[in-house]
Order: C-alpha cells, then structure tokens, then sequence
C-alpha cells in the first residue's frame, strides 16, 4: 500500500516498516513518498473510530485482546459457508460483524492447524454466541421456552472453533495498546461473567456488548451494530417505496398530458426524497464523524494510517451512492 506524500519523512522511518523514494517534479521541486512495506489490513470499525487490523498470523493474537470476525448465522453446518464469510469479511463486504476476548495467547500452531497456548492446549476465547446445532441441544435440553429467553450463553471456546491457523484470514484485532496488567484484569472479568452472566439479548446484551464492555480501551456495554443495522433497514423500507414510485412515474410518463408531467415531477422529488437524499445524508454524517474521530486519534495513529484510513474512508463514501442507486437508475434509463 501506498502512504501519503510527505516532505519531512525521515530515513529512520525505513527501519520501521516503510521505505523513502524521492520524486523530481522539475529541476528544483523534489519530493518523497512513503511507501508501507509488508502493510497489514487496516480499517475502521462501523462506528468510524474503533481502528482494526487484519490477523495474518494467529500466534500474533494474545489473551485480552478484542476480536472481530464477520456474523455468521449458520456456523459450522457448512465448511464452505463460513470460509465465503471470512472472505467476505476480509475483503469488506459484509460489514455485519461477530465479537469475541482471547482468554489465552496463541504460542504456536498444531500441525492440524489448531492454534495452541504455552501448555500445549488448544487456545480459548470468550463470548456470547450458540450454533444453529448447539441452539438445537440447548432448546432440547432447557425446553424451547427457556431457551427463547437465554439462546447464547456467555461461554468459552477454542479459537479453532473459529479459523484454521494455518491459513488465517477473516479475523480481525482492536488496535489498542494493553499492558499486562490491563489483560489480566480482563481475562478476570471474563471469567466472572462466564460464571455469572445474564441472558443474551439481541438489543440490549450481545456478544459486541461484552467483548466492548470487556476491552481495555471502551470498559462501556454498547453495541454500534444495533443503531447501524436498525438505521440501514429503515433506510432500506424507504427506499422500497422510493421504488415503488418509479413505477408510477413509468405510468405517467406514458400518458402525455400536462397534469401527468405534475404528477410525474413530484413523483421525481418524491422518489429521490425516499432513496437519494438518506443514502447521501449517511454517506455524508458517516464520512464527517470518520474525519473528526480520525483526526482525534491522529497522534496515536500516526500520520502514514491516519492518511491511509481516511482516503479509504474518502473512497467509500464515493462508492456509497454508485452501489446504494444501481439498481434505480438502471430501471430509469430503461423507461
């Protein structure tokens, strides 16, 4: 990957991970561009301040720390299934995502590709979550009554559960600096939970609630997936009607009268009103919260990642509104 453009960069920043090259615009204008040796994948969390990064080598994951991987509903009925899902996550597609705390450091990797801890014993997480066959058992087990009331049990896990470590991709790591001290107290406190937790709910007590509840660097239960994903279906109802108005434009375009083109005019308004104006107001809130909360974080950041983070940000709100309208405009050119 390439970093910004930068006047003042330092031959000492070679060592470090990036490389200097100068660039002559004309006999007396040079410059330097840095460039990323060896990048990792970096990105921002929906809430446009969390910063994660990629996980290429699990023995680089140790206990306390915050991971995220895409959600996955039907884990582990289809080994296809929940690879296309890390994928997808991975290459940013699906942006609907799954939260679980290391309890262990990964100290190596099995030769059947179980990633393991300092004892010997497969590494374990914690979190909130079932399977579609695990929720099976439990309603047989408690009754379906009870189960409805408490699906996913705050519990322990192995990582391998998740990924094979001899090929990772698809999770990602809260960047965030912990001291020893800061990950014990946080494998304590899952432990604790896992003793004594409270039934999950969907709106008020997931897996984000606890894995954010849990980290170093929030200590707050929030869950920025539930306004997002209520936000996006809201969106997504007015848009539909914003659909349902193209065929009525359709219709009045076809009659030819002076009253029809009124009709068809406000139809236009109404319809942008419905599909066009949410998706900008989002792409534009999103895009100025990501700016400010970036510019926040600059010097923790550094300047080669703040710059990276936000052209990516810049890109996506670009790209927003291109996917958010390709269906509507292909149905407009065609009538």
């Amino acid at each position: 990957s390439m970093g910004p453009t930068d006047h003042t960069a330092k031959a000492s920043e070679e060592s470090e991970g990036h490389e200097t090259s100068q660039i002559s615009f004309d006999e007396s204008v040079t410059g330097k561009i840095r460039f990323w040796k060896d990048a990792p994948h970096i990105t921002l969390y929906i809430d446009d301040y969390t910063v994660m990064e990629e996980v290429m080598d699990l023995t680089t994951l140790r206990r306390g720390d915050h991971c995220i991987v895409g959600l996955n509903p039907v884990r582990k009925l289809c080994g296809c299934c929940d690879a296309l899902v890390f994928r997808l996550a991975s290459l940013e597609i699906l942006r609907l995502y799954h939260h679980f705390i290391m309890f262990d450091d990964v100290a190596s990797i099995s030769d059947d590709g179980v990633p393991l801890n300092k004892d010997g014993e497969p590494a374990r997480i914690c979190e909130y979550s079932n399977t579609p066959i695990g929720a099976l058992q439990l309603a047989a087990r408690v009754g379906f009554r009870r189960f409805l009331n408490d699906p996913a049990p705050f519990q322990q896990l192995t990582l391998h559960d998740y990924q094979d470590g001899r090929a990772a991709f698809g999770i990602f790591r809260v960047i965030q600096d912990i001291n020893e001290a800061q990950r014990e107290r946080i494998v304590n406190e899952a432990q604790e939970l896992m003793e004594d937790f409270k039934p999950y709910d969907i709106f008020f007590r997931n897996c984000e609630h606890a894995a954010f509840g849990l980290d170093a660097g929030t200590k707050r239960w929030v869950s920025p997936q539930v306004p997002f994903l209520i936000y996006n279906l809201a969106r997504l109802f007015v848009q539909l009607l914003g659909c349902l108005l193209l065929f009525g434009i359709k219709g009045l375009k076809e009659t030819g009268s002076g009253e029809a083109s009124l009709s068809m005019s406000l139809s236009i308004f109404l319809y942008h009103l419905c599909s066009t104006v949410p998706v900008a107001l989002q792409v534009l809130i999103s895009l100025v919260r990501a700016t400010v909360l970036l510019t926040e974080q600059k010097g923790r950041l550094g300047e080669l990642t703040y710059f990276f983070l936000l052209t990516k940000e810049v890109a996506r709100a670009v790209k927003s509104p291109t996917r958010h309208h390709c269906v509507p405009l292909v149905y407009t050119a065609c009538t």
